[in-house]
């Protein structure tokens, strides 16, 4: 049986990023279960490139997402701009909106408030008074935990402290199996050979998928 596609970007696609530069794509398809790594300089465009997948923001149409649940969760350990909202209902706010029972929405509740083990006093801060830290696990777990189909983590596992950078992979590795589809953005060239099976590299406005790790790496390189 023929892997299911979720994801085909056309021969020909491009967007305009936010530093104003195109960014021109390779053809590429990428099928249920596959693991993305993507990596590139700081600045290259990877970020802007996850931003257009989740948005379905190429040009003319040219990019393809299968079967309508598809909906891009999308986590980078540098969207902060929550203000004025208490950490307890930001998480409530993301659980509310899946389409799930009642039943099942108190318990991916549940599993965020075990995962994170604040206090109840602590959920009831604003969110804009939390650490980066502590921001950060907030997201990443409201992000993970709401997942079902599709899933970027934009630099979303580099934490500092390793209990939660150890914590969080767990979580992460547990989770993989349950998506259709997981993008992995970073520096961290173990993670990626870890967990991806294949690999795009952002490089001088030009954005390539690479079925076999090692050839990517060595395009970058070069």
């Amino acid at each position: 049986m023929e892997s299911e596609v979720i994801v085909k970007i056309f021969e020909g696609s491009f967007f305009n990023g936010s530093n104003g530069n195109n960014y021109f794509v390779d053809e590429m398809v990428f099928y249920r279960r596959d693991i993305i790594g993507i990596i590139g300089q700081n600045g290259a465009g990877k970020s802007s490139f996850c931003k257009e997948l989740k948005l379905s923001n190429f040009d003319a149409s040219q990019l393809r997402i299968n079967r309508s649940q598809n909906e891009f969760k999308f986590f980078s350990s540098r969207q902060f701009s929550y203000y004025g909202i208490k950490t307890i209902d930001l998480i409530k706010f993301y659980v509310e909106i899946l389409d799930e029972s009642e039943a099942r929405k108190k318990q991916i509740f549940k599993e965020i408030f075990l995962f994170l083990r604040f206090k109840k006093s602590f959920l009831s801060k604003k969110f804009e008074y939390l650490s980066s830290g502590e921001k950060s696990r907030v997201l990443f777990a409201v992000k993970v935990f709401t997942s079902n189909s599709c899933l970027i983590i934009d630099e979303g596992l580099n934490f500092s402290d390793l209990y939660w950078r150890k914590k969080s992979l767990n979580l992460f590795r547990s989770r993989m199996s349950k998506n259709d589809l997981t993008i992995i953005v970073s520096h961290d060239f173990n993670l990626i050979k870890e967990y991806s099976n294949k690999l795009i590299v952002v490089k001088d406005n030009e954005i390539k998928l690479f079925l076999k790790l090692d050839e990517g790496f060595k395009y970058y390189g070069n």
